[in-house]
């Protein structure tokens, strides 16, 4: 079993807050966790903006030495897929792999997409 942990509250609504993710990822990784998991939306809900999960995981692998990264679901219509695959296969490298990156299925819903004005037709 690998036990991880999530460093920042979904919505972070104070600026201290993502100051502390790096803390709660270097304390992970001292207690012997094994990887961290990032969030993100694209668009605020109501309780803010939440932190891009692949720039929140790059500063948390250069905090860290050894611990895994995880993303959840990243929303592809949401991405440049050939940028998406260069930024995780550099952080994946710059992180000392491997990471985890989450994709949804082909069949997710259509609304995933809706924010960035991606048909559902053009959909990788």
């Amino acid at each position: 079993m690998r036990i991880g942990v999530a460093p920042h509250r979904l919505w972070p609504d104070q600026e201290g807050e993502l100051d502390a993710v790096l803390q709660i990822a270097v304390s992970a990784e001292e207690l012997g966790l094994d990887h961290v998991f990032a969030s993100g939306h694209a668009v605020a809900g109501a309780s803010g903006v939440t932190p891009d999960p692949l720039v929140l995981l790059a500063a948390i692998a250069g905090a860290t030495r050894r611990i895994g990264l995880v993303t959840s679901v990243l929303v592809l219509p949401l991405y440049n897929t050939l940028i998406l695959a260069h930024q995780t296969a550099t952080l994946d490298r710059l992180s000392g792999g491997p990471g985890v990156w989450g994709y949804p299925p082909e069949n997710a819903a259509p609304s995933a997409s809706a924010p960035a004005g991606t048909p559902r037709s053009s959909r990788p």
